[in-house]
Parts: structure tokens; C-alpha cells; sequence
């Protein structure tokens, strides 16, 4: 069994990023064959940051930051490796789904917390 000698993240703020596709307005006068904005998505992103544990007796050397879509409890590991930044920003989250998160920090020998509170948010 792992030593969990170090305190777990929580994460403090949960932010969702919308950005629409510009579609020009005014008479351009062109005709046929445009893009127009018809058919584009807009698209978003998910901004996690948490506070670093305080107090620890075990360093921190980074964070593994967690996902599950919808209802599933079945959580994915987002990053390659752990990240030794107090934010991630998840860009590919999907339209009219929901996603659950929690991070856990890791120290130099690869042993893991125990996972931080979860936060939820639903993408438009």
C-alpha cells in the first residue's frame, strides 16, 4: 500500500469558458458559396485551479487532474504526466455534456493523494 503522506488539493474554482465563431453583420454583398457562421459550433473549455496543499510533510511534485462525462464514475487521467501548475484548462469538452473533475497530488515517487472534492459542470 501506497504512503499517503502528504495533504490532497482542493479545487477552488471551476470557471467555463464559451466562445462563439465571429459571423460578420452588415451588407458585405457577397453571395453563395460563404461560410457565414452557418453550420459552426461554438466551442468551450473547462478552467480547474486549486490551492496547493499547506503544511505538507511530503513535497509536492505535481498534480494528476481527473474527469468523468455524464453520470459514469469511471474517471480519466487528463494529463500525460503530472503538472506542477494549480490549474488545468480541459479544451475538450463536448456541447451538451456534463463532466466531473478532482485532482490528486503526486510526490516525487509517484505516490498519490487521496483525490480532492469533486466539481461538476454542465457544457451548453
Amino acid at each position: 500500500m501506497k504512503p499517503r503522506c502528504f495533504l490532497s488539493c482542493f479545487i477552488t474554482t471551476l470557471s467555463l469558458t464559451i466562445t462563439l465563431p465571429f459571423t460578420a453583420c452588415g451588407g458585405g454583398g457577397s453571395t453563395g458559396g460563404g461560410t457565414g457562421g452557418a453550420g459552426e459550433m461554438e466551442s468551450h473549455q473547462v478552467s480547474l485551479t486549486w490551492n496547493a496543499p499547506a503544511d505538507s510533510a511530503d513535497p509536492v511534485a505535481g498534480y494528476n487532474v481527473y474527469r468523468a462525462t455524464g453520470d459514469i464514475s469511471n474517471y480519466q487521467l487528463l494529463n500525460a504526466s503530472p503538472d506542477t501548475s494549480t490549474a488545468y484548462t480541459d479544451t475538450t469538452v463536448q456541447n451538451a455534456t456534463s463532466y466531473t473533475y478532482y485532482v490528486e497530488s503526486v510526490d516525487a515517487d509517484g505516490n498519490q493523494s487521496a483525490p480532492s472534492n469533486t466539481y461538476s459542470v454542465n457544457i451548453p
